[in-house]
């Protein structure tokens, strides 16, 4: 369940960026995406701040639901 959520919600967010930088608005051929950006260094940042937003979120969520005693990742032997 709890990969399930990350996989949702990578979906979601790629399917956002890929809407609000505009298909084929810029030019580029069909196999290049115009949300992907040349640069390397900020392709890196991008991946960084997603990967740490991700688990910044998916952790909250976990503690969250731990607080609220709501049983989704509920297990007898996990810390929270």
């Amino acid at each position: 369940m709890f990969c399930s959520t990350i996989l949702l919600f990578h979906v979601a967010a790629s399917w956002f960026v890929e809407y609000r930088s505009g298909r084929g608005v810029d030019g580029k051929p069909d196999g290049e995406r115009s949300s992907v950006p040349r640069s390397e260094g900020r392709r890196s940042l991008l991946y960084v701040l997603f990967t740490l937003g991700t688990s910044i979120m998916m952790v909250s969520l976990r503690v969250g639901t731990s607080v609220y005693d709501v049983k989704l990742w509920r297990c007898e032997h996990c810390i929270f």
